[in-house]
């Protein structure tokens, strides 16, 4: 989750919209310099939070309601497992991304 403090609260990204953001900012990538796998490495890009566990309940949030620093949430080994799967169902170098 991308949280950023404004006037009026919080404009908050959440951790599966912001791949979006992240294929944005590759498209900004000098076309010669790109990787052989450049399509795998946008999916990659676009889909590398997709395991992530959803926004329910307050599970995201301080005791005080406002959004938790991505930094300070627990990943437990099952989630990392179903990451990896998700990529390798793809691919490889989606996985390894």
């Amino acid at each position: 989750m991308i949280v950023t403090q404004i006037d009026t609260g919080w404009q908050i990204i959440n951790q599966q919209a912001h791949g979006l953001l992240a294929v944005q900012l590759a498209l900004h990538w000098h076309t010669d310099s790109r990787p052989v796998n450049w399509i795998e490495t946008l999916i990659a890009l676009t889909e590398h939070d997709d395991g992530q566990d959803a926004w329910e309940g307050r599970n995201h949030l301080t005791t005080a309601g406002a959004p938790l620093h991505f930094k300070l949430l627990d990943y437990s080994m099952a989630q990392c497992r179903k990451m990896i799967q998700i990529g390798l169902q793809k691919s490889r170098w989606n996985a390894l991304l």
